[in-house]
């Protein structure tokens, strides 16, 4: 009986593991690394993260001043549209929302001054009535987010 048990165990110490590797190279799938410019730098290391249909991602960000930033989501297409929007940090205003762009995935951004922002991205997939979607489905998101030195000048 105790092998049965520890064999059990095992098993669902690996299962799980095995279930969650995939979320581990979200950001290697094709929509994600066809946004990589070469002029550009990654900011930090890709994100990769299991999210619930109906759920949001949310991500501090320091966005440095003097620099243009592309910031790329990526899931599986059949868990697409993905709303990705922009906050200040201290007042949660919105400073920019996917929505008014057609659920566009990659967006490009420039920043004057150094200055913290919210990234947050939400699963609009069962929106669309799509039917092989289930509620409980979980979905991995992949976030890459790359930099270059702006162009802007100083007064």
């Amino acid at each position: 009986m105790k092998k049965l048990i520890i064999i059990l165990f095992i098993y669902t110490l690996y299962s799980n593991t095995c279930n969650s590797q995939d979320c581990i190279y979200a950001h290697e799938w094709a929509d994600c690394r066809s946004s990589i410019n070469d002029k550009y730098k990654i900011y930090v290391q890709p994100r990769n993260s299991e999210i619930d249909i109906n759920d949001t991602l949310s991500y501090v960000v320091v966005f440095y001043g003097k620099r243009d930033y592309i910031i790329s989501f990526c899931a599986d297409l059949m868990y697409y549209p993905l709303n990705i929007r922009l906050l200040q940090y201290d007042t949660k205003k919105e400073l920019y929302n996917n929505a008014t762009d057609k659920y566009c995935v990659t967006f490009n951004i420039e920043f004057y001054n150094t200055q913290n922002l919210i990234l947050e991205v939400s699963l609009l997939a069962d929106k669309t009535g799509k039917e092989r979607i289930k509620k409980k489905d979980k979905i991995c998101i992949g976030l890459i987010m790359q930099y270059k030195n702006s162009q802007l000048k100083t007064r």
